[in-house]
């Protein structure tokens, strides 16, 4: 198994994504034995002449665009920083990655979103285009889940799904460390970055779980 990603009781597989009890396939293209080998082979010299094997695949292999990349999202690069390395860069809605083109009278405002919902607004709400302005992307709700949020009461959403995403990982710390001191004793630590924290409390090991024991 090389360069596979959620392959599940597989072997034999190159460049997979998401397969199951299979082996012998090629980005996800089955191959009898013999071509596969064959295949495999004729893959692997061609990355080792460009110095590939082994690495993580280009970002210029890659359909997601760089605000959405793990190099963003993971690890706080920039759009200067993906670009360097190949990185896709176009506006979410360029040809028609949205779907079908639609009048635009006809998408909805996110300020006519109620905050609770009922039997009447459910229907009349399902299936209708709106527009997250920052994020610059249509999107709808289904009726079963304007139905979950009424049965839980709490507003719908007014964010696209893929934003929000984004902002849940915007909370958690990026794969990045730097030098910093512990606010308390001073001594040296190493300190994962955060977007949305910039200035934090920040204590080394013991300094934490005196504060645990004292305020715990």
């Amino acid at each position: 198994m090389e360069f596979c990603n959620s392959c599940f009781e597989c072997e034999n597989c190159f460049g997979c994504f998401g397969l199951r009890h299979k082996k012998f396939c090629i980005l996800n293209k089955q191959y009898t034995e013999d071509e596969y080998w064959q295949k495999v082979d004729q893959l692997k010299c061609a990355m080792l002449d460009r110095g590939e094997y082994g690495d993580f695949p280009p970002m210029y292999h890659s359909t997601q665009y760089w605000s959405g990349s793990g190099a963003s999202i993971i690890y706080g690069a920039t759009q200067e920083e993906c670009q360097k390395f190949g990185c896709a860069n176009f506006a979410p809605g360029d040809d028609g990655a949205e779907g079908p083109e639609i009048d635009l009278s006809k998408i909805e405002l996110i300020q006519t979103i109620p905050d609770r919902l009922d039997e009447t607004n459910i229907g009349s709400l399902s299936g209708k285009p709106f527009r997250d302005e920052i994020f610059n992307r249509r999107f709808g709700y289904l009726k079963s889940e304007l139905a979950f949020y009424q049965k839980m009461k709490i507003a719908p959403p007014r964010q696209h799904p893929t934003r929000r995403i984004q902002e849940l990982y915007a909370e958690m710390n990026l794969a990045v460390c730097e030098e910093q001191y512990c606010q308390k004793c001073k001594k040296e630590i190493m300190v994962a970055k955060n977007k949305n924290y910039t200035e934090r409390i920040v204590y080394c090991r013991d300094c934490y779980f005196q504060f645990l024991e004292q305020n715990g």
